[in-house]
């Protein structure tokens, strides 16, 4: 079984889903379901992605290769937001990066002047 398979099916087994509640859930089929946790099929990078974006984990992690598995539970949806963030900056231009940059100083700022102890 890959890493994928087994990841996908605990991670369904988790949420005490069927395959076919799983499916509706992902925007898939159930066939498809039961191809990924047999491992007889592995979805594109593009489709893995919004599967690891509805489940709430990484990329990393729906194959298994997680380097930070043993981070505390409160870590991971700070580390998802990373990569969500470094994805969305990525994908912008320079000017955008810039002002992106430039809107999140703004927002640290008022945190700060707040006295916000979440940084």
């Amino acid at each position: 079984m890959s890493n994928f398979a087994y990841v996908i099916k605990m991670l369904r087994e988790e949420r005490h889903m069927t395959q076919e509640e799983f499916a509706d859930f992902l925007g898939t089929s159930k066939q498809n379901i039961s191809r990924y946790e047999r491992g007889e099929v592995v979805p594109k990078i593009s489709t893995a992605f919004e599967i690891a974006k509805k489940l709430g984990v990484s990329l990393s992690y729906l194959n298994g290769n997680d380097e930070s598995e043993d981070a505390p539970a409160e870590e991971l949806p700070v580390r998802q937001q990373r990569e969500r963030m470094d994805a969305i900056f990525s994908a912008l231009s320079e000017a955008d990066r810039d002002r992106l940059l430039d809107y999140a100083e703004i927002l640290l700022r008022a945190q700060e002047a707040k006295g916000d102890p979440h940084k």
